[in-house]
């Protein structure tokens, strides 16, 4: 046996370790161990993370901020230890973490990391995105975000990249928040920039004007007629460049409109779109640089406010093999955003960045930017009854959701004892109640909703059932009724850390109830009120986010899951392919319910479902019954088969590593358990065909021999499951897929 070697062992995030060491003639595998430091690991099976053939291995799934000590033991084919190599490793912290170097001021995140440089006005110089396999360059080589250029009357460009000497004032950092200042001077006009840096991703740059100061203990406001005067000498712009590197895979990108009241997405890579005054200020974008996978990134650029005449905004194509989201205002324009209260008039603006990556597991499981507590839930949404207007009252209330006194529907009640014990037989492990469960509704502000229960003694009774039955349950509320956030859910009914909310209307483009207006829409208020939702629901707890036609990132950071479909272009469109089915639910950045609606209970909605890791919502209309027959019920009942509350998820798409080889047409999800433990749920979108399924065990931390449990059957009564010859190399052969057909293949060790 040779002595021991090094074993070089690198960070690339909070949660994996990459490891490499040096080839050894005649090994025929190597098996790598780990031990949290002090301790050193030894050749046993507890500390066992893989078997490989491989001189190097990225070891997934590991705790952030932790040391770690490894063994590699090379095995020649007789099974005779030849080398070891040995050596530590460290994750960093999780959320944001920050370094200076030199000049620049560089912040790290789960899945992204942000450089700002005083020697280039304080800009951006780089944003990288983890896809689950490498870090990528989001800006092209040598551009800035967000670019800010000021063009005097003479033509000359003033660009804040030229600029040297930026000085960064730190007010806040934590592991969630990050908060800083810088001021610079474009063609005589200073400009107060201030940066807050979210841990899920998330950046807003408020700009303005400078205060004055009258004395040393009041501020003036600026002088608004000097400083539009000022302004008036210039036209301006801001844009975010996106690097061609990550524009050659996967890549589809759209924008809000006012002239329409919804995103406009599903737009290729070669469109643009100009307009001259109308458009609303925000862009966004799916990519993934593997063209055989999916869109494993979101980004987003917006602005806050911006005039209705004197600005332009220009998405897509730059026309020199570049892509652009692109501002630009005539200063003189800007005086349409002074705020005049009193004699104290200032000027400010926020632009902003999310940058999102794909949901992997329940906290715990997942870094928490990439968090899904509600992975792989069977979801039961109950309407309760009891909120329909007859025809005849329609022209005494015209919204939607009426008060008690006009409600011409039976309100039923919350779901019995019975209906429970029967919703967890089908696999049910969250039950949430519409809107009927408050005492009066609303209307989306017209009239508000009380949140108060009409039954509080049965709503308690309801909490109490589940949470013996180990089903978690979620309440409706409003993004647009703020007032929500303080009623007592957890206090009186529900268990912080393991409940949650469903919220409707999620969304800072509720044009109307959340504060929009042609000029501005408030951005950093509404992901402010969602981090106090997380707050609210604890670290645990769930979050899910319904917003219509209006999705954004902004709203759905800090959430687990959306729930598309309700918007007729998600419905109409969602199954036409994978790759709409990605972009249109947001899979690069949250988690996916798909809502209940008829489109999405047909067998290739329900197999893109299973092959993707969806958790489409089940809706138990009013008159049924809760031993209602589904189009969920197979598959709830395979997922439930594993503890889904400790899952890992892997499929291939939404994150840039391949985990299983299919035959072409089918989907793959693995949820990883442990290493003892993990579920393959496949699906064929194809013509019918056998199924050959290769699961990479050594890249996946899966060593030794599996027996096999194949799992088949949409309905309860097609259910069935038999054994498989156990598996050592992580081939599963299985007899032809029916086309939308799908199975479970549960692994244990």
């Amino acid at each position: 046996m040779s002595a021991s070697a090094s074993l070089s062992a690198k960070a690339v995030t909070a949660d994996r370790i990459d490891l490499s060491w040096l080839a050894v003639p005649r090994a025929a595998e190597h098996r790598v161990y780990r031990a949290a430091s002090p301790a050193t690991p030894q050749a046993r099976h507890e500390d066992l993370v893989t078997v490989t053939r491989r001189s190097d291995h990225a070891d997934r799934e590991l705790a952030p901020d932790t040391s770690y000590s490894y063994l590699v033991e090379s095995v020649d084919a007789a099974g005779k230890v030849i080398a070891r190599a040995q050596g530590p490793g460290r994750t960093p912290p999780a959320g944001l973490w920050v370094e200076r170097a030199g000049g620049d001021l560089i912040a790290h995140g789960d899945a992204f990391e942000i450089t700002w440089s005083a020697t280039a006005g304080g800009e951006i110089t780089r944003i990288r995105q983890y896809d689950g396999d490498a870090w990528l360059d989001v800006l092209p080589d040598g551009r800035t975000a967000p670019g800010l250029e000021f063009t005097d009357r003479a033509g000359k460009i003033h660009a804040a990249r030229d600029l040297a000497g930026v000085e960064f004032r730190t007010e806040k950092q934590t592991p969630a928040e990050l908060i800083f200042a810088s001021s610079i001077e474009l063609a005589g006009i200073r400009l107060g920039l201030r940066w807050h840096l979210f841990s899920e991703g998330v950046l807003f740059c408020e700009w303005a004007l400078p205060e004055t100061k009258v004395d040393g203990h009041h501020t003036q406001g600026v002088d608004a007629e000097a400083n539009q005067r000022l302004l008036a000498t210039v036209s301006g712009r801001l844009a975010l460049e996106l690097n061609p590197r990550i524009l050659g895979g996967k890549f589809a990108w759209g924008h809000f409109t006012r002239q329409f009241g919804g995103a406009q997405v599903w737009k290729a890579r070669a469109d643009t779109v100009t307009d001259p005054n109308r458009m609303m200020p925000i862009a966004m974008a799916d990519y993934g640089v593997n063209p055989a996978g999916g869109y494993t990134n979101h980004v987003e650029f917006f602005i806050e406010d911006s005039p209705a005449e004197g600005a332009s905004s220009r998405f897509g194509d730059d026309g020199a093999g570049g892509f652009k989201f692109e501002w630009r205002f005539d200063g003189a324009a800007m005086r349409n955003l002074y705020f005049l209260p009193w004699d104290m008039g200032f000027l400010h603006t926020r632009w902003g960045l999310c940058l999102g990556a794909a949901r992997r597991g329940p906290m715990g499981r997942a870094l928490p930017s990439r968090r899904n507590n509600l992975t792989g839930a069977g979801i039961f949404h109950s309407s309760c009854g009891g909120q329909q207007v007859g025809p005849e009252l329609r022209d005494r209330w015209p919204f939607n959701v009426p008060p008690v006194d006009l409600i011409t529907d039976v309100y039923h009640g919350s779901p019995t004892d019975a209906d429970i014990e029967r919703a967890r037989r089908q696999g049910a492990s969250v039950i949430l109640l519409h809107q009927s469960w408050m005492r009066s509704g609303g209307s989306n502000c017209e009239p508000p909703a009380d949140y108060i229960p009409r039954d509080p003694a049965d709503l308690k009774r309801f909490a109490d059932t589940c949470h013996k039955h180990g089903i978690r349950v979620g309440l409706y509320m409003r993004g647009v009724e703020k007032h929500a956030l303080f009623q007592p859910y957890f206090e009186q009914f529900l268990r912080r850390g393991f409940d949650g909310l469903y919220v409707d209307w999620s969304s800072p483009y509720a044009t109307g109830f959340q504060g929009c207006s042609d000029l501005h829409f408030s951005a950093y208020n509404y992901f402010l009120f969602t981090r106090a939702l997380r707050e609210r629901v604890g670290e645990g707890g769930f979050l899910i986010a319904h917003s219509g036609g209006v999705p954004t990132m902004i709203a759905f950071a800090v959430f687990d899951a959306y729930l598309p479909g309700e918007f007729r272009t998600q419905r109409d469109n969602f199954s036409h392919s994978v790759d709409e089915a990605l972009h249109y639910a947001f899979a690069a950045c949250v988690g996916t319910n798909p809502i209940g609606g008829r489109k999405f209970q047909t067998p290739r909605a329900v197999a893109l479902a299973a092959g993707l890791g969806f958790n489409p919502h089940v809706g138990l209309p009013r008159y049924h019954g809760w031993d209602w027959r589904h189009h969920m019920e197979g598959l709830w009942r395979i997922r439930a088969t594993v503890p889904m509350e400790s899952a890992v998820m892997y499929n291939g798409l939404t994150e840039n590593f391949r985990p299983v080889r299919a035959p072409e047409g089918f989907l793959c999800t693995i949820y990883k358990i442990n290493r003892d433990l993990a579920l393959l749920v496949a699906a064929n979108l194809g013509a019918k065909a056998a199924g050959e399924f290769r699961i990479d065990t050594a890249a996946l931390g899966l060593p030794g021999s599996y027996h096999v449990t194949e799992m088949r059957g949409a309905k309860q009564e097609e259910f069935s499951d038999r054994e498989l010859s156990p598996v050592a190399d992580g081939v599963i052969r299985a007899v032809a897929f029916e086309t939308n057909e799908f199975r479970g293949y549960r692994l244990e060790r």
